[in-house]
């Protein structure tokens, strides 16, 4: 935010979930601040979600954060990370992914690019029907199979020569991300 009240920039793009939860509307200016539609320019996968990580083997302190969970938001992340982790997705890759819920409607849309920009944005969406008044251990896999079903038509739209030219890339990021993926060191 110093940034922003300097005046020490060309272009800022922040955060209005974050800038909201802190009480910050008021800094937002009004004509001339947009919301990014994410039709326009999809986020990053999980992008703005908050998660908690416990040990596997403390059932009292999940069951202490067990109010935490929102089902909601579990199932879109959950969607949005099983499509990245299908594509072996990470932080120098250009991959986004949306993932929303009306009602009974789960939709994801999904989007990868070339990091040279030598070819054409791969995009590709499916939306289903899923029964939110289920329990979470039922919702979980539904969503996570969208994920990884609109991952493998990007992969059929010829989205690995984009993600193959990511991971040959020079940067460590991506070089790193690959070791991890296949237990290489």
């Amino acid at each position: 935010l110093a940034k922003l009240d300097s005046g020490d920039y060309d272009a800022i793009i922040l955060a209005a979930a974050g800038l909201e939860r802190m009480g910050f509307t008021d800094r937002v200016m009004p004509g001339k601040a947009n919301i990014i539609d994410p039709d326009l320019m999809l986020p990053a996968c999980g992008q703005g979600a908050l998660s908690i990580e416990l040990r596997s083997d403390d059932p009292e302190t999940l069951a202490l954060l067990q109010p935490l969970h929102h089902i909601l938001d579990a199932t879109t992340v959950c969607c949005e990370r099983s499509m990245n982790r299908r594509l072996q997705g990470g932080c120098q890759v250009p991959i986004s992914g949306f993932a929303r819920l009306n009602g009974n409607e789960l939709n994801m849309q999904a989007r990868v690019g070339s990091i040279s920009g030598a070819g054409p944005l791969i995009i590709k969406e499916k939306t289903i029907e899923i029964d939110m008044s289920k329990p979470w251990a039922e919702i979980k896999p539904i969503a996570e199979q969208l994920g990884t079903e609109v991952a493998d038509m990007l992969l059929d739209a010829g989205a690995q020569a984009y993600l193959d030219e990511a991971y040959a890339s020079n940067d460590a990021g991506v070089a790193a991300q690959m070791a991890a993926n296949t237990g290489a060191e």
